[in-house]
């Protein structure tokens, strides 16, 4: 088995605390807020405190994210429910995280949902490049065993205090004395992928990951250049294994003149798979530098242009195939392409 189908999605972050409402607000180019004196006590959701450590706001936003995805795994009357999720930071936070996650989601499944952690030996932490990491993961597993589909999961905050601390330690933080630097976001996502078609499913027709020694960290070292061989070596698998040209690259980068300059290397030695003109959206131009949420987001960036809201569609340019991609700064690289298939009504449910 090749193919993954998306067949649901949830989703959280700043910007809007479900799926719908977090496309809409990056679609509308929404990249921030501000908080004030309103009353607040109709929502569903609890205010995070400032103070919140990131492991706090890594459980808070994964239950928003997964309560956005619950209606459809009720809809596919689910009971065992294998998940595999994608974490960032430090080992002692994925660990503490991957502990108490099982808790969580049983938690909010009401007792209905038997969840199986089916990477609780070995944690899925790659940095920006995890999500893709578990997706290769939930797709192997799928082609082992006989239940039909697995949720993928990620979620991390880089907005804590401790996290802004050690950003602004490395000279990473963006301001007036570093405009190269990063604005730290934070995010979840989780996917319900599947081994089999369903008509309202987006295709990940090719999923690749790997390891090179050209790392951020290593070129802000002086221990590497910069000539982008670890870029280009995905951008070539990904088109060897999915070798028609895509319509938009997503990319899980934050900004900064080291990004830029890999994607334009790897872009023109992998020119034949790559858009005519060029279209490229990136997360951290939208929600920041979203740490292991990275690549999940701009999957559903890609998703959203790729089967957009009934009413857009009107508005918006076709697109069939897009080339998803994230990159630690340790120099783990992941990709995957998606694909719409035949339009139904609507897209993957969330």
């Amino acid at each position: 088995m090749n193919t993954l189908w998306i067949d649901a999605v949830g989703m959280a972050c700043p910007v809007g605390l479900y799926s719908a409402a977090a496309l809409a607000a990056m679609r509308a180019g929404i990249d921030g807020f501000t908080l004030d004196e309103a009353d607040f006590s109709f929502s569903r959701s609890e205010h995070i405190e400032p103070s919140a450590d990131r492991t706090q706001r890594t459980l808070a936003l994964m239950e928003a994210a997964f309560l956005d995805l619950l209606p459809a795994l009720r809809e596919h009357s689910a009971r065992a429910l294998p998940f595999i999720l994608a974490l960032g930071g430090p080992g002692e936070h994925v660990r503490r995280v991957q502990a108490r996650a099982t808790t969580l989601l049983s938690r909010l499944g009401a007792g209905t949902l038997e969840f199986i952690d089916i990477a609780s030996r070995a944690p899925v932490s790659a940095g920006r490049a995890s999500f893709m990491v578990a997706l290769a993961l939930a797709r192997a597993y799928l082609e082992a065993n006989e239940l039909p589909f697995v949720v993928v999961g990620t979620s991390d905050s880089l907005v804590d205090p401790a996290s802004l601390e050690a950003l602004d330690a490395r000279k990473l933080l963006l301001s007036p004395n570093n405009p190269d630097g990063r604005i730290p976001g934070e995010a979840a996502v989780f996917l319900l992928v599947s081994k089999r078609h369903s008509p309202r499913a987006i295709a990940l027709s090719a999923i690749e990951h790997l390891e090179h020694p050209e790392s951020f960290a290593a070129y802000s070292s002086g221990r590497a250049p910069a000539h982008a061989r670890g870029l280009t070596e995905l951008f070539g698998r990904l088109g060897r294994s999915s070798p028609a040209r895509v319509d938009g690259v997503f990319s899980g980068q934050p900004h900064g003149e080291f990004w830029g300059r890999e994607f334009c290397y790897a872009y023109l030695r992998n020119a034949r798979v790559m858009p005519e003109p060029l279209y490229h959206r990136d997360v951290g131009s939208e929600l920041g530098d979203v740490g292991a949420a990275a690549g999940a987001v701009a999957i559903m960036q890609a998703i959203d242009e790729l089967r957009p809201p009934a009413r857009l569609r009107p508005y918006m340019p076709a697109r069939e195939r897009a080339l998803v991609y994230a990159v630690s700064d340790r120099g783990e690289f992941g990709g995957c392409i998606l694909q719409r298939t035949p339009a139904p009504r609507d897209g993957p449910r969330g």
